[in-house]
């Protein structure tokens, strides 16, 4: 093996999500979540992830769409979140789909070409619901269930939709970013390139059809205010 995808938070954008796989060629895909909800395309999402990656992580909003329950996510998505979960991802998708969201593991532990990776949505003491920033690491949140820290060359999380590559304690902590609605420094959709071979990780940025995203969104909130809401998260405004 040698080129490790790893990918997050695509939340239904088919339109960005497209452009990453004319973007990347890779041996290996790993996604760490959060499919659906916010955009247009849950059905559409859950289809290329199946097909396009070997190992898929459930993320907060895949939990929430499958048991009909709060995605626990910031106060200001809140009322956009629940509305796009309520009459897009659920009116849309058929029963296997949202039993595929339910059925998605918390965590992925992997070894690949002798290299540890841990893969979580959140972070390791908190895989489905918890933040990891590069400014906000400590030993707290790599400690395991029985209050001990594992071994890792690697610790890969997504949710926060803000990509970066640091150092800590001789791991590699990093995060794609979200391939279908940043929220960083960029406009733009991002992910993670590793490889194996040369063990260097390359942060990856595309561009997409924001158009087309605009257009279906129109089509499935008619409310101006709440559709204004999911335009300013795609940064459609």
């Amino acid at each position: 093996m040698a080129r490790v995808l790893i990918a997050s938070d695509i939340h239904a954008n088919m339109e960005a999500a497209k452009e990453m796989f004319k973007d990347v060629s890779y041996d290996f895909g790993i996604y760490l979540g959060d499919i659906v909800d916010y955009g247009p395309k849950p059905s559409e999402a859950i289809q290329l992830v199946r097909d396009k990656f070997d190992e898929v992580i459930q993320g907060n909003h895949d939990y929430a769409a499958s048991h009909g329950s709060d995605d626990m996510c910031s106060p200001e998505n809140k009322e956009v979140s629940a509305f796009t979960r309520e009459n897009i991802t659920r009116k849309l998708l058929s029963k296997e789909e949202l039993q595929y969201l339910g059925s998605l593991k918390r965590s992925l532990i992997s070894d690949i070409d002798g290299m540890r990776l841990a893969c979580f949505h959140g972070k390791p003491d908190d895989p489905l619901f918890g933040y990891l920033y590069p400014w906000s690491i400590s030993q707290e949140n790599f400690r395991n269930a029985e209050g001990r820290l594992p071994v890792y060359d690697y610790i890969v999380v997504g949710h926060t939709h803000y990509q970066f590559l640091t150092q800590y304690d001789g791991i590699a902590v990093m995060n794609p970013g979200s391939a279908g609605q940043p929220r960083d420094f960029s406009h733009y959709p991002s992910y993670i390139l590793l490889d194996t071979k040369k063990q260097s990780v390359e942060l990856k940025r595309f561009k997409f059809d924001r158009f087309n995203l605009a257009r279906e969104l129109k089509d499935l909130i008619p409310d101006r205010r709440l559709l204004e809401k999911d335009f300013k998260l795609f940064h459609l405004l």
